[in-house]
């Protein structure tokens, strides 16, 4: 628990903390009086014992204030970790506690007692712009021409040592140290005690020069990617409410944020970012407080990428709302009554159910078209069907003509599909992590927005493994959601008894994932009954009815619509020689690329020629 929680904790119990601190002390109206930190008799310190400063201290003798881990740590003169542990027990606070490994290991300690600081060392520190003071006062010494800095634990112990060669060997840098010792933290001997916020950076000459700037700095023992110190120094730095992070400002430093914001936490440790590439080099090149300052100030969180203000979605929004308001919301079906009911957007995962042989496939080929005529562009993993049958369809639903002439076919691939539709070539089982590898090149690299897959069953996963189907539907979520794109799945229903019960989603063949995780699920399905009474009129050698022929073909059920809730049935006519849909009897079909070889009355007679 953070030093500044234990505060919140014991201004609760602030009049007991005093009396046990400061037995001399007194009460005078709601305020807890004594002479000095030293429980001297006198009114100099005063502690708020109620009200909205609860807690919060004030020695006006010495001008120290703060709250009363404050308070526990001037009166006992400990450091912020053993005041906040006095806190827990004060408290009945427990920590978690862990089993400790009986193999423990044992560390050398440096002896540094002979050494001091030479005017060698001191002269190329002092060089470096460090004061003397600081130097000082983080104890350096040295060993003739080697630079000593000495590691104190928080007890005040040496316990790691690290030397630096005042001559460079071909321009780098020559570090040494004793071997075998415990990797902690340097420059706690120079630490403010009271301070609730401290720097870590990458070096020991970074530490003084930050603390030459008026900073609580400490260093790592080794190189950014060393974090081998945390564990040893955790204790120590959970008291503290900010953890401002000052690595070098390359690419070394950059890659070693990420895990030591994770370990310590994101909430306290804030990334300062210097104008130059570390500390010392700023001190030497004479940039001013002022302008650290402004570094510290302006640092920011290590912020998740994925948490953010309400407020920064202002644009996107009323963007959002005018576009529904404009009906623009969205891609079209090829279905003028479905207008303003059910749209394709981008990030959603829609999948298309219906009974085996009911045409889904053929419904997915007109969609896709009437994308493709809103400038969209396609990539189509169709793995039950090579591509020249596949595109033997769709050329026949463009052109609404069984067999155009090859200069109309021409016309269709290269100014209609163009660039905008793209095949998985592949007939057969699919890995999903490489259909998907695949899908992701095609995003990036020609902005394609919708992607099919047809179907789930050949996707490499077990038709009875409903939870590799679940974690593959997981999968497709987070494509869509992380690339901004659209993904159609034709999935296949459970068999039902008979082929007249229209399934629903949850007749869907395999894991709840598949329709839970879905934003859109629709079905298709056929009219067995018309059919069956055309057969049997057609068998008998009758005409048939107009109230018969005119009955839809199909319906499409949308059943889920996770946008607005929107739940539609729409009534289908289908076009044998087309293999297209329309939604209403009389109206006519989509033409998308017309042809020299359709004359206006062998297209008037396609147009209303049924099943």
């Amino acid at each position: 628990m953070r030093a500044t929680e234990l505060a919140q904790h014991l201004a609760k119990r602030a009049k007991e903390l005093c009396e046990q601190l400061l037995p001399s002390g007194t009460m005078r109206g709601d305020e807890y009086v004594a002479g000095s930190a030293e429980d001297e008799v006198g009114k100099s310190l005063n502690v708020s014992i109620s009200g909205e400063k609860a807690g919060q201290w004030h020695d006006f003798a010495t001008g120290e204030k703060g709250d009363l881990i404050g308070l526990i740590q001037v009166t006992k003169k400990i450091g912020l970790t053993e005041a906040c542990l006095f806190a827990q027990k004060f408290l009945g606070i427990e920590e978690n506690k862990f089993a400790v490994s009986s193999e423990r290991k044992i560390f050398k300690k440096p002896n540094l007692s002979s050494y001091s600081l030479n005017s060698e060392a001191e002269n190329y520190l002092i060089g470096r712009k460090i004061p003397l003071e600081i130097i000082k006062k983080y104890k350096v010494v040295a060993k003739t021409d080697i630079i000593i800095f000495p590691y104190y634990s928080m007890g005040g112990e040496v316990v790691y040592d690290k030397g630096l060669k005042i001559a460079r060997q071909n321009g780098r840098k020559q570090f040494y140290s004793t071997k075998d010792c415990k990797p902690i933290l340097f420059g706690w001997q120079a630490i403010n005690k009271l301070s609730r916020s401290i720097s870590i950076c990458e070096g020991e000459i970074d530490a003084l020069s930050l603390a030459a700037y008026g900073y609580n700095a400490v260093s790592i023992p080794t190189g950014a990617a060393g974090t081998k110190w945390i564990e040893y120094e955790y204790d120590n730095l959970a008291a503290y409410d900010e953890i401002f992070i000052v690595y070098d400002n390359d690419d070394a430093g950059k890659a070693a944020i990420k895990e030591v914001v994770e370990r310590l936490g994101a909430h306290r440790c804030r990334i300062v970012t210097l104008p130059e590439k570390d500390a010392n080099e700023c001190l030497q090149k004479n940039i001013s407080r002022e302008e650290i300052a402004d570094c510290y100030f302006n640092s920011g969180y290590f912020k998740p990428k994925e948490l953010r203000l309400a407020k920064e979605f202002i644009d996107a929004t009323i963007a959002h709302m005018k576009n529904v308001e404009a009906g623009l919301d969205g891609l079209a079906l090829p279905f003028p009554s479905l207008a303003g009911k059910v749209a394709l957007r981008d990030d959603e995962l829609t999948i298309w159910s219906g009974i085996n042989g009911h045409g889904k496939s053929q419904l997915i080929g007109q969609v896709c078209l009437h994308l493709i005529a809103q400038d969209v562009k396609i990539c189509i993993a169709s793995l039950e069907i090579k591509p020249h049958r596949l595109l033997t369809r769709l050329v026949r639903q463009a052109t609404l003509k069984t067999l155009p002439c090859d200069d109309h076919i021409k016309r269709v691939f290269n100014d209609f599909f163009a660039e905008k539709l793209w095949i998985f070539e592949l007939v057969d089982m699919v890995d999903i992590h490489r259909l998907l590898n695949v899908f992701e090149y095609a995003r990036k690299r020609f902005f394609v927005s919708h992607f099919v897959i047809d179907s789930l069953m050949k996707l490499d996963v077990g038709s009875e493994d409903y939870s590799a189907q679940a974690k593959l539907i997981q999968l497709l979520g987070a494509f869509k959601n992380k690339f901004n794109c659209h993904i159609h799945l034709i999935v296949h229903p459970r068999k039902p008894l008979n082929e007249k019960i229209i399934p629903n989603k949850l007749d869907v063949k395999g894991a709840s994932e598949i329709t839970n995780v879905a934003d859109n699920s629709f079905v298709l399905f056929r009219s067995k009954d018309k059919e069956e009474e055309m057969r049997i009129l057609e068998e008998a050698g009758m005409p048939t009815p107009s109230e018969i022929s005119q009955k839809e073909d199909a319906l499409l059920i949308c059943n889920k619509q996770r946008n607005d809730g929107t739940e539609t049935r729409t009534k289908l006519w289908f076009n044998k020689a087309s293999g297209c849909f329309r939604d209403n009897y009389a109206s006519e079909q989509t033409l998308y690329v017309g042809g020299k070889d359709l004359d206006d009355e062998e297209l008037d007679k396609f147009i209303i020629a049924q099943s």
